[in-house]
């Protein structure tokens, strides 16, 4: 499969097959905001505007997967509330960028504004693809950890490995069939075992969610 990389300067209209990634560079936040809607994967690195293709199938499992267990336990632990993808985190007027995952702890609610986070979330995941990949790790995973984003969660679905990212130092969980808590430190209550996330049809949410609430019960009465 071939990667497609295009820096627009279209003329004429053209058909774009997947995967792709597409740059428009010098872009404005006020251009940015009339690209950004629901239907339309992109958003603002230093001043260029990054459109990506639709997610392929195990990035959008994953994703399903760990927004539906990150709800459960933030809504028993009161401790914070998960957003997805096409929600804006606004670091600067040139870094608009949309993260798959982001959790925002009870202190930072009054930063929520319609469809963005107005600065750092307290917690980010990234799943990377084959066209988000360099993107992630070089440009996006840096200013994350720039902007005093407490944790940031590098998920790999070709390597199947787990990168846990904080200002000081990084996780790895390399072994797929691993029963090791991924550890957390914005969440020290989060249980969520390494092979669940490889393993997502021998561990349905259905099945672990007793596994997790009991522990956020448990936090929130602290």
């Amino acid at each position: 499969m071939v990667l497609l990389t295009i820096t627009l300067k279209i003329e004429e209209d053209r058909v774009i097959e997947s995967p792709f990634i597409l740059f428009k560079h010098d872009v404005s936040e006020e251009e940015f905001w009339s690209f950004a809607h629901e239907d339309l994967n992109c958003e603002l690195l230093d001043g260029v505007l990054v459109i990506h293709s639709p997610a392929n199938q195990e990035h959008e499992d994953i994703f399903g997967y760990l927004y539906i267990l990150l709800r459960q336990y933030l809504e028993a632990s009161k401790e914070g509330k998960v957003f997805g993808s096409r929600f804006v985190m606004r670091l600067s007027d040139k870094w608009d960028p949309e993260p798959d995952l982001l959790v925002v702890k009870p202190d930072r609610f009054g930063s929520l504004k319609e469809g963005r986070l107005e600065g750092p979330a307290n917690m980010i995941i990234e799943i990377l693809s084959e066209t988000t990949r360099e993107v992630d790790l070089t440009k996006k995973l840096p200013r994350y950890l720039e902007s005093s984003i407490e944790e940031v969660w590098i998920i790999d679905p070709k390597n199947r490995a787990i990168t846990v990212h904080t200002k000081d130092h990084h996780t790895e969980y390399t072994d797929p069939k691993s029963a090791q808590i991924i550890t957390s430190v914005v969440f020290p209550g989060l249980k969520l075992r390494v092979q669940w996330i490889w393993s997502r049809e021998e561990y349905p949410t259905i099945k672990i969610i007793n596994e997790i609430i009991p522990s956020a019960r448990k936090k929130s009465k602290n």
